[in-house]
């Protein structure tokens, strides 16, 4: 009996390492560009220092793409400015 309850034990802890790993999988996936951007931007870091990941941020950073748009054209940053 000890022996049957042993192998249910093992076969549910079993199942539960299959699910958490699913799972792990799934937020690694989720998170997958983010995880991608800290470790570019660490990597960058390390290698260019600040000014590097500042340029890097220039050319890549999508937040920093539109605001440079903004200021640059005269009439959409008047329109944003009488809000």
């Amino acid at each position: 009996k000890r022996e049957k309850i042993d192998e249910s034990i093992t076969s549910e802890y079993q199942q539960l390492l299959t699910v958490l790993q699913k799972s792990e999988e799934n937020l690694l996936d989720k998170n997958k560009a983010e995880i991608k951007n800290l470790i570019v931007d660490e990597i960058i870091k390390r290698y260019q220092y600040q000014e590097g990941l500042y340029e890097y941020y220039l050319k890549n950073n999508s937040a920093i793409k539109k605001a440079t748009s903004v200021l640059n054209t005269s009439a959409q940053y008047k329109n944003i400015l009488k809000m």
